[in-house]
């Protein structure tokens, strides 16, 4: 996946030196996000749909090759009570949310070869790059709201632990495909749909094992809570919970991965080199 990104970034690079229709479009992008991750394994969970914004600006470099920077605010959630009886993993009991905001810069490949001066007013892409996103997880207890990353939840701020606390700021890789339908000269609309992987396993704050849960409570009691509610599940108090230090709670061999798919309205500007500039276009012209 890393010498697809680096090739496609190249054929961009390469293709602004040797095209002579560039234009330029700027947009927006609303739709839906969800995750894959430790509280939810094996598919996108209908219920964990959420609402995601973003905004883009696209170059288009020639008929086959663009590149696009942008903005997407969004927020993910997952919960083991989506997990059947059976599994063993809604008695774990383990819930969170957190905000997406996330900057990308990505190539797109289109399929067929389009431009808005031929009779053919829609493509399908392929598109891939790299993108930085920041995350917080919390969960809700009792009325309140806890950051869980701040509380440690694995131990993390234990005296003589081995597992340090994780970075809110990551990298991943998005990667998918879209249409672009194109309504006129000024105005296109289409649909995107892609996954981004990343290199983290907190997405949902649940990666490894257990702490010391008495340590834990006897350092904060909020963070021994919320690391095992697996107590909370079966109504026990959780001094007579058995202890389950070591315990699995979480799967660290596998990274997590966020989905956006959504609507995107853009608009495009121009010169005279990149569209066919007249009069009635100027309002949109930018210079290169």
């Amino acid at each position: 996946m890393r010498n697809l990104t680096l090739t496609l970034l190249l054929m961009c690079t390469l293709g602004m030196s040797v095209s002579s229709a560039q234009y330029f479009e700027i947009g927006g992008q609303f739709g839906f996000t969800n995750y894959f991750g430790d509280l939810q394994a094996s598919h996108l969970e209908p219920s964990e749909y959420n609402m995601a914004l973003g905004l883009f600006g696209r170059l288009n470099l020639n008929r086959h090759l663009s590149v696009k920077l942008g903005f997407l605010k969004g927020e993910i959630s997952g919960t083991d009570q989506n997990s059947s009886a059976s599994s063993g993993r809604r008695q774990r009991n383990l819930s969170f949310k957190s905000p997406i905001y996330e900057l990308s810069l990505t190539g797109e490949f289109n399929i067929v070869p389009f431009d808005i001066r031929e009779d053919k007013i829609a493509a399908f892409y392929l598109f891939t790059g790299v993108a930085g996103f920041k995350f917080n997880p919390y969960a809700d207890f009792e009325g309140e709201r806890y950051s869980l990353r701040d509380l440690g939840t694995e131990g993390q701020y234990l005296p003589g632990s081995d597992n340090t606390p994780y970075s809110l700021y990551q990298i991943a890789i998005p990667m998918g495909i879209g249409t672009k339908i194109n309504l006129n000269y000024r105005c296109n609309i289409g649909v995107e749909i892609g996954l981004r992987k990343t290199f983290t396993d907190y997405l949902d704050d649940v990666s490894t094992v257990y702490p010391n849960i008495e340590a834990l409570d006897a350092a904060d009691p909020i963070a021994a809570q919320l690391s095992f509610r697996e107590a909370e599940y079966y109504e026990l108090d959780l001094k007579s919970a058995d202890e389950p230090a070591g315990k699995i709670r979480g799967n660290p061999d596998k990274m997590d991965w966020y989905f956006f798919g959504g609507v995107t309205i853009s608009v495009n500007l121009t010169d005279e080199y990149g569209l066919d500039y007249t009069n009635s276009n100027s309002f949109f012209m930018v210079d290169f």
